[in-house]
This record gives structure tokens, C-alpha cells and sequence, in this order.
């Protein structure tokens, strides 16, 4: 299990394989998580990537129409179309979090966004699993990396962390992320 030749988590559902995180973003009023991930599944089933959000509704990552259903960093479980990337790849997914924010994207390629949200955070997140009441779905795919800010970035934050991570598991093309910012750091050098 390997991108890029870098080692990469394996999640299968019929294990009932996930990770227990610790409160992370306990008290945070704002928050954004980049992912390198590749489900198994690419619809007709609920896959369920996580659980950071606190809409209490089962979130998906693709849901059973192909879909994502997501609620990082609200009180609201968002439902949106998948990319155009296929969601049975490697690629990077990014959602930012604030006060009347909520944001969506797919290899810095924007996917969804709203004016209204009220933060929430899952004061037990969990990567691999989403459970709400008595349902609950397990991820079926890989994870390369993931990262958590208590905060959302700036476009030029966005951009450097989406060029860093592809230079590293190397998921999409490198134009994807050269957004005409000259000295973006990569993952080979120490900026």
C-alpha cells in the first residue's frame, strides 16, 4: 500500500478498521483539514471517510449516489457532487470551516461553498469511520496524509500546502497547483 512510493494507510470496512483521535479542535472557531485519500468505492455505498463535524448525520466520502456528503467544522451535514477527479484515485480533498464559511474542494479545484455555517466540532473525531446514532459507515479505501489547521488559511496558505503535498505523493499534475506563486516550498526542500 503505496504512493508515490511513500506508505499509505489502509482502511477496509469489512475489518471495521478506523482511528480514535484525540479532541483536536476542542474550542476552535474555525478549522481546515487537507486529505490524500482514495476510496474503494466510487458510489452505491456510504463510505465513511470521518467524523469531525457535529450535524450528527452520516457523512460520506462518496455517499450512495456517488456524491459527497461532508460536516467538518459545522453544525450542518453538506451535500454536494463529487469532481471531476475520480473519487477512486488519489487526490487531494480540502474543506475550510468558519463563521458563515464552509468550502469544499478537490485538487484546489472548488466543489462547493456556502455563506451560512455555524461551526462545530466533534469533540471525539475519528478518521475511517463516521457513525450517527444507531448507523454507522466504515471507510473502505487509503490514506496518504492528513492535515489539520485550528484556523483557515489564506488562498497563498491554501495553494503552498496543496503544491507541498503533491510534490510529495505526486496525485495530480503539478500545474494543478502552480497558481503563478513563484516559491511555493515542496517536499524536497526546507521552505
Amino acid at each position: 500500500n503505496a504512493l508515490n512510493g511513500r506508505p499509505v494507510v489502509r482502511f477496509a470496512s469489512s475489518q471495521q478498521q478506523y482511528l480514535s483521535l484525540p479532541g483536536l479542535m476542542a474550542g476552535a472557531t474555525s478549522g481546515e483539514v487537507f486529505v490524500v485519500a482514495k476510496s474503494q468505492l466510487a458510489s452505491s455505498t456510504r463510505n465513511g471517510l470521518w467524523r469531525f463535524g457535529s450535524s450528527g448525520g452520516l457523512t460520506g466520502y462518496p455517499n450512495p449516489g456517488g456524491g459527497i456528503d461532508d460536516d467538518f467544522g459545522s453544525v450542518a451535514t453538506r451535500a454536494f457532487p463529487a469532481s471531476r477527479f475520480p473519487i477512486n484515485s488519489f487526490n487531494l480533498y480540502n474543506i475550510s470551516a468558519g463563521s458563515g464559511l464552509w468550502r469544499a474542494a478537490t485538487n484546489g479545484e472548488p466543489q462547493f461553498e456556502t455563506a451560512t455555517n455555524t461551526v462545530g466540532f466533534n469533540p471525539n473525531p475519528t478518521l475511517g469511520w463516521n457513525k450517527a446514532g444507531a448507523a454507522s459507515d466504515f471507510f473502505d479505501g487509503d490514506v496518504a496524509e492528513i492535515i489539520v489547521f485550528d484556523r483557515t488559511l489564506t488562498n497563498f496558505e491554501r495553494e503552498a500546502v496543496g503544491a507541498y503535498l503533491n510534490s510529495k505523493y505526486a496525485f495530480a499534475p503539478s500545474s494543478v497547483f502552480e497558481k503563478s506563486r513563484p516559491g511555493l516550498p515542496n517536499a524536497d526542500s526546507d521552505g
